[in-house]
């Protein structure tokens, strides 16, 4: 998944044609293409390019995203959870990056309920290691979303964060907020989710 994620970024300002994407993705047949979660991961990359093909498509101006299931889906496939949430980060970066190609305006993420919050202790710093590295890297990666144009907003009070991530969300919020293009919410109002 590293030259995916890879991919993802050298990318993000690109609006790739079909056939320049299949050239990006095909060297990562070489060194992935035995792993079972592969064939998944490449289903997903022809169907987003289908759906680039389709005559048409009526490409709707706000996507709203509910993470949820990685628990459900490391005891599924017997992974540890916190490989399970980078794996779900890995998803979200490759629907963000769809979503942006097919020239959606507006996303929104919903990654986090109080529930997230009365789980073991364990649990608990897994999930805020995993949100730490990923906006460390949208951090590290910032001079991207300016050549995207895209402009990252956190909504809602992340106040049940360690400080180090508010800070990080905070950086990427400041670093971006002058940009038009396609806006990024993270929504991270602590919510009931049943």
């Amino acid at each position: 998944m590293v030259q995916a994620e890879k991919w993802f970024y050298l990318n993000w300002s690109m609006k790739p044609s079909p056939s320049l994407a299949i050239r990006h993705i095909s060297p990562t047949l070489s060194t992935s293409s035995r792993s079972p979660r592969f064939s998944i991961w490449w289903q997903h990359e022809l169907e987003f390019l289908l759906l680039r093909l389709a005559v048409g498509l009526k490409v709707p101006q706000h996507v709203a995203l509910i993470l949820d299931g990685n628990r459900r889906y490391a005891r599924e496939v017997n992974l540890p959870i916190g490989i399970a949430y980078v794996e779900g980060f890995n998803v979200m970066q490759r629907v963000l990056r769809w979503l942006y190609l097919l020239g959606v305006s507006e996303v929104t993420v919903f990654a986090f309920s109080i529930d997230n919050f009365r789980r073991s202790q364990s649990d608990i710093q897994i999930l805020q290691a995993v949100t730490l590295h990923a906006f460390k890297n949208m951090a590290l990666h910032t001079n991207i979303y300016n050549e995207a144009n895209v402009r990252f907003q956190v909504i809602g009070r992340c106040k049940m964060f360690p400080e180090e991530i508010s800070e990080i969300m905070h950086v990427a919020e400041t670093e971006t907020k002058d940009l038009n293009g396609m806006i990024f919410n993270f929504f991270c109002r602590i919510l009931i989710s049943r």
